[in-house]
């Protein structure tokens, strides 16, 4: 190395790794999966029961679907008609000691309305 030059030797920001893998730590979420909001609520009622960490949480709310008949999603400010496999990637996002459940609808089909679930989100 030429003398002129400036090298990192790592910081407390970055410290070089030659591990390559990119794995996520944080435990997997519970997914429950409805087809309607009455039985999200009513697991719901019952997992406020049994666990004390939901104790004081009011419980999930209703959506209100788009013009088109769908029920958008918003994740990281981005609001769009979801798909289970777009949504199973973003399952952990939201979660945290203040936030202890997301409630979220998906389609298997984004373009058939019938096809609509709710996923109700949460570490145990």
């Amino acid at each position: 190395m030429k003398e002129d030059c400036l090298s990192s030797r790592g910081t407390y920001n970055f410290i070089p790794s030659n591990d390559d893998s990119s794995e996520d730590n944080t435990p997997e979420p519970d997914i429950m999966k409805f087809n309607t909001f009455e039985e999200v609520t009513t697991y719901y009622k019952d997992l406020k029961k049994d666990n004390p960490k939901f104790k004081h949480s009011r419980g999930p709310n209703k959506r209100t679907a788009n013009g088109d008949g769908f029920y958008e999603n918003t994740i990281r400010s981005r609001k769009k008609v979801m798909s289970e496999s777009e949504l199973h990637k973003e399952r952990k996002w939201g979660l945290s000691t203040k936030h202890k459940y997301r409630l979220h609808t998906c389609y298997s089909d984004t373009s058939d309305k019938s096809t609509l679930e709710y996923w109700l989100i949460f570490y145990k």
